[in-house]
């Protein structure tokens, strides 16, 4: 197993309650509702609702997708720091 798969097993194992607070955060930001958040993201409507109100933990492409379309960095995404920039291919 790579190292990058280890860090994108412990991403999906271990995820904060910081992300579903801040994608809640960058949907009010953009005015979008889960569903349409799920239609851009290629998922199901369920899977999105589900990351929001933090039943589901999301996929490491996932993760990183939500990243991509709202333009942010993973770690202010996962909680691990305050400061958000935008996304740069992490």
């Amino acid at each position: 197993m790579s190292n990058g798969e280890v860090d994108a097993m412990r991403i999906t194992q271990f995820m904060p309650d910081a992300y579903y607070d801040r994608i809640n955060e960058l949907m009010a930001e953009r005015e979008i509702t889960p569903k349409q958040l799920a239609k851009k993201l290629k998922v199901s409507n369920n899977t999105v609702y589900d990351w929001v109100r933090d039943m589901r933990v999301m996929s490491t492409v996932n993760f990183f997708e939500v990243c991509k379309f709202f333009d942010v960095n993973a770690s202010w995404l996962y909680g691990i720091t305050d400061k958000r920039t935008t996304y740069k291919g992490e």
